[in-house]
């Protein structure tokens, strides 16, 4: 695997769980609220 290919493969699950903490975060207020 070249380095270029690694880091993409990196900032992308980077990506996806920090949009997957977001939701969690999101979720959680929702059920805080009611």
């Amino acid at each position: 695997m070249t380095e270029k290919t690694k880091m993409i493969r990196e900032k992308m699950s980077t990506s996806q769980s920090r949009q997957r903490s977001d939701h969690d975060r999101r979720r959680k207020d929702i059920e805080f609220q009611e």
